[in-house]
């Protein structure tokens, strides 16, 4: 073999790359079970020495103790240090952790770091998508009454309208915002294009000019008056260009950061945030995050701190009057109680900023009474009416209510100052013992201690209101001037609640509210199934591949396993090298791997068979062996390798996992087919040992067979045909209606949240079937009630109608009652009580949320991924094989595969028990079933080539009926250990992916038929029957 030795060290430097990325994987396992033993003995020890002691020290201060009440003290005593067993249990394994290290090099939070990342689906976590509203950008730049502009909220809502109807992710929020000002030609035809329901939706088309400087004026506030000014701004369209353009990338650039510095206080292992290409939405992963809910809050708190001046009630009292007596709307809230005045007992207004108390389920009537501008000019003084935190008043009615505070207006925004002045914040017990937050206030290049003693100088006697995101959080009056910087935030907090102020504060806020527009939380038993199954199912796929090849080359098949084993190898030390996380999905891409990784070895082993057979010797039937096989190797890994670069640009989360390792495979598993068994071999036949292609039972296979699959592809045509429009029968013709059965779909497809937008939730159930008592319901009453079971008796509630910021969807599955009553509602005679008996113990394992606008980026997504790998493949056929007959036939041939696929699920999405829901993992699945059926394809046409320059005067259709049957050994091979690993994950891989595998199980299996029966006829029916010249 030439170039031995460059091939042996680059193998043996790959090794010892890939050996010195999983020492750390190794080493950080094997501390984690190690502490699983140790830190429970040394709790234990701990626990026990500090009752000892205790009791030591209280018996030497109770000498005269009798003993009952000597043993009820002693009780509490264990009572009280077993209460902190969950505290010091963190700290010891904390402990035990950190003193580990690796080599005396490396520390446990090092080798954390660098170790194999296991994705969310296997380790637990969430994964979110967060949004910055642009919209809440524009309008926050505009003071006060100016947010409320008829005007500028036009424009938004053009903005908004044309944002919908765009599908490019590059198109930036403010492209749409200027397209409202200036009067262009494109935007007169979008406008025209638009439907008359989103026409409606907007005042109009054109809303400023943009040589005018309704701008200027509309944005001119503290925070831009400097940069106006800078840039000399006069007209609408140097407002844009100048100011808000940068100001809106500035401040999605500030969002990204805080985000940021908000996720490093979660404390959580490897944390991940990633931009996408939409404009302000970013990627956020938390592996191993205990409380989704919190995590939840705190990235969406936009933390807008502002400090505010204030009127006393008594000062406006007389506006008050003219309010009440003016306007008939607030006069009524007083008189029938939804609104009480902050009145002394002696009748008289009092000396707060409080005004009044609305009650919590009027709060909406209210807040359109404070908006509606015939009211708020009734007011001489101006005051700025917003509300404190909800308090129980202790009503008759039992009704919780919110304090109005009257504030007092300061300059253009309102506010004095605002949380920028603020450097450090922690959490502190006042003097009332209630936790506090201390605000130091000295921001580098800021007067922020100066500008706090103005304020509170300015305001002695008198209250200063925190304002967070809009409710005033406390007013404390100010008895007189604070100097040093420092202030408190006090309003009833629990530690952690508190602890996630300080932490948000010190961050920093965001530009503008942050909106979950996708979010996914697996808990940690679901993560630890995952695993489980995904392991047994690698095992079970790798042992039959393993022993197939065995019994199919023998000798020969050893060397393939050892290739096959070292490309795992490869795989894991890869993954690990690159940070890059192992998801399920990710597993079963390595299943799917192996698989297809034993094709490169039946490509070169049965070409070496046929030189064999030649009458070659075996040193030159392998060397010509392994030079024939390459070209056919190389062109079927290139098309599937594209497709999974394709699946990795397009894909998110757990298919980014299965495309990587996909990607990963199958260069790894090239270099191991390719160059590992060729050193194996040479190495034997070296020491004159001798190496063997076949046993009794498989030599000469297929060697004799000469099926006429030209002849007969008419035949073929014919089944495909009926195939293809029973298929199509069943997607778009046969009668489709929705939930309600009313409204008809499009398809005859079910779509999962991925590209309806929706909820889903998996509850658990403790001690389910103690009494059998579900068994006593039919899973058809199940199905009727949108409640799908699966075998593991978790509980999967599916309903794609609802509005997924309506927390009502939360709680009628987080509690009994809530689903009961969402069920119970629907038309229907079943009685579900003895179903719903068994919902006390419920718990959800893991949930996802879609909105309806990332849903439709995921579908414009699939759909573009789709189109741009058949169109990146057919360019890469006709590039290699310089016909575009080659091109037509192999699409062709997909298309046929991707049909008949979809038919497949239509079919069945009523009839097997698990989900066949088209969403992200079916999209992955079509684009991995359109790299095998090329990958088969190909090594057929790259025959098809070598006979044709071998065999010019035959004609085509037997040059293609001779390349068919020579390469159906390795056609059958391959489809074959393929489909079986594929089998296995299906069978052991667990409920999470059987939709995923069913895919691909079916699309290799017509991917083979396709490769033998329609990509080689069609591309002979356009190229001609006649002699190749």
């Amino acid at each position: 073999m030439k170039n031995r030795v460059p091939i042996l060290v680059l193998a043996i430097l790959l090794v010892v790359s890939c050996l010195y990325h999983l020492s750390f994987t190794f080493f950080y396992n094997n501390v984690n079970s190690n502490a699983e033993v140790e830190v429970p003995k040394k709790l234990d020890k701990l626990i026990s020495d500090n009752i000892s002691k205790r009791i030591i020290q209280f018996d030497s201060l109770n000498l005269d103790i009798d003993s009952i009440s000597r043993l009820i003290e002693i009780e509490k005593i264990k009572d009280s240090i077993e209460s902190t067993r969950d505290i010091e249990y963190s700290r010891i394994d904390r402990e035990y952790k950190n003193g580990q290290s690796f080599l005396g090099l490396y520390s446990y939070k090092q080798s954390e770091k660098n170790s194999l990342n296991l994705g969310l689906d296997l380790k637990g976590g969430m994964n979110l998508t967060l949004e910055v509203s642009v919209r809440d950008i524009l309008i926050s730049l505009a003071p006060g009454r100016n947010k409320q502009n008829k005007n500028l909220l036009a424009a938004l809502d053009y903005a908004d309208e044309s944002i919908k109807q765009n599908s490019q992710k590059d198109t930036r929020y403010i492209d749409f915002f200027q397209n409202a000002v200036y009067p262009t030609d494109k935007n007169d035809d979008f406008y025209s294009d638009m439907g008359s329901e989103e026409k409606s939706k907007i005042t109009g088309q054109i809303i400023f000019h943009p040589d005018s400087s309704d701008l200027k004026s509309l944005f001119l506030s503290r925070k831009l008056s400097k940069d106006i000014s800078n840039n000399n701004i006069e007209t609408n369209q140097q407002m844009i260009d100048l100011v808000l353009r940068g100001y809106v990338e500035d401040a999605i650039g500030s969002f990204v950061e805080v985000l940021r510095t908000r996720i490093d206080k979660f404390g959580v292992t490897q944390p991940n945030l990633q931009t996408t290409a939409v404009e302000g939405r970013v990627i956020v992963e938390l592996p191993g995050i205990e409380d989704p809910e919190r995590a939840k809050s705190l990235l969406q708190t936009s933390a807008k701190l502002e400090f505010w001046e204030t009127h006393n009630f008594s000062e406006i009292y007389n506006d008050f009057s003219n309010a009440v007596e003016s306007s008939p709307e607030f006069s009524s809230l007083i008189s029938k109680g939804f609104f009480i005045p902050n009145m002394t007992s002696e009748g008289t207004p009092s000396e707060s900023p409080v005004i009044g108390y609305v009650q919590a389920d009027q709060k909406y009537n209210f807040d359109s009474l404070i908006n509606d501008e015939y009211f708020s000019n009734l007011w001489t003084t101006d005051p700025y009416l917003t509300y404190g935190i909800k308090q129980d008043l202790n009503l008759d009615n039992g009704e919780e209510a919110y304090p109005v505070l009257s504030l007092r207006k300061y300059g253009i925004d309102g506010y004095r100052i605002d949380g920028s002045v603020i450097s450090d914040a922690d959490v502190r017990r006042g003097q009332n013992n209630q936790l506090e937050i201390n605000m130091e206030m000295l921001a580098p290049g800021e007067s922020g201690e100066q500008k706090w003693f103005d304020i509170t100088e300015d305001n002695v006697g008198r209250s200063v209101a925190v304002v967070l995101d809009g409710e005033v959080k406390s007013f404390p009056n100010v008895n007189e001037p604070i100097s040093g910087g420092v202030s408190q935030i006090s309003g009833q907090f629990s530690r952690q609640e508190a602890n996630d102020l300080a932490n948000v504060l010190k961050s920093g806020k965001l530009p503008a509210r942050a909106e979950i527009v996708q979010s996914s939380v697996v808990g940690p038993s679901l993560g630890q199934e995952a695993i489980n199954s995904g392991l047994e199912s690698f095992i079970i796929a790798l042992v039959l591949v393993l022993l197939y090849m065995i019994f199919y080359y023998y000798g020969a098949g050893l060397v393939s396993n050892v290739a096959l084993l070292a490309n795992i190898f490869f795989i894991f030390g890869t993954l690990a090298s690159l940070g890059a996380a192992l998801t399920l999905p990710g597993i079963a891409g390595i299943v799917l791997t192996i698989g297809m990784s034993v094709d490169a070895n039946v490509l070169i082993f049965e070409r070496i068979r046929e030189e064999i057979a030649n009458g070659k010797g075996i040193q030159l039937a392998i060397a010509d062996g392994y030079k024939n096989a390459y070209t056919s190797i190389i062109d079927a890994n290139v098309t599937t390798l594209l497709t999974g670069i394709v699946l990795y640009t397009f894909g998110s989360g757990p298919i980014q996992g299965f495309a990587t390792t996909l990607i990963i495979g199958i260069l790894t598993s090239l270099f191991s087919a390719i160059f590992i068994t060729r050193l194996i071999i040479s190495y034997r036949l070296n020491k004159g040992k001798k190496i063997v292609f076949d046993t009794k039972l498989t030599k000469g296979a297929f060697k004799n067979v000469n099926i006429d699959f030209i002849g007969k592809r008419k035949i073929f045509y014919i089944l495909s045909s009926i195939l293809i429009l029973f298929g199509s029968y069943n997607l778009f013709v046969s009668p489709v209606f929705g939930e309600n059965n009313n409204e008809e779909k499009l398809v005859n497809l079910d779509f999962g949240i991925d590209f309806e937008g929706g909820r889903t939730f998996i509850v658990n159930f403790d001690d389910i079937n103690e009494n059998g008592d579900l068994r006593s319901v039919s899973r058809d009453d199940i199905l009727d009630h949108q409640i799908n079971l699966n075998n593991d008796l978790d509980l999967k509630i599916v309903d794609y109608t609802v509005d997924i910021n309506d927390e009502n969807t939360r709680s009628q599955v987080k509690y009994p009652e809530g689903t009961f009553y969402k069920i119970s509602t629907k038309d229907t005679d079943y009685d579900m009580s003895t179903f719903f008996s068994v919902l006390t113990d419920m718990q959800i394992m893991g949930e996802e949320t879609v909105s309806a606008t990332i849903s439709q980026d995921i579908q414009d997504d699939a759909l573009f991924s789709i189109i741009f790998s058949l169109i990146v493949i057919f360019i890469y056929i006709f590039i290699r094989f310089k016909k575009w007959q080659f091109s037509l036939g192999a699409v062709a041939a997909v298309f046929h595969d991707v049909l008949l696929v979809l038919s497949v699920f239509s079919i069945f999405r009523e009839i097997v028990p698990f989900s066949l829901d088209i969403d992200q993992a079916f999209i992955a699945a079509i684009l991995t079933i359109i790299g095998y059926s090329l990958n088969d394809t190909v090594v057929v046409f790259d025959r098809v080539r070598e006979y044709m320059n071998n065999n010019k005067k035959k004609q085509v259709f037997e040059i293609i009926n001779q390349s068919l049957n020579s390469t159906l050994s390795r056609t059958i091979n391959t489809s074959l250990t393929t489909f079986v690993s594929l089998l296995v994950i299906f069978l052991f891989g667990g409920e999470a992916i059987q939709g995923f595998m069913f895919a691909l199980m079916v699309g290799v299996a017509v991917g083979t038929y396709s490769s033998l029966f329609v990509a080689s006829p069609i591309m002979l029916d356009t190229i001609g029957k006649k002699k190749i010249s």
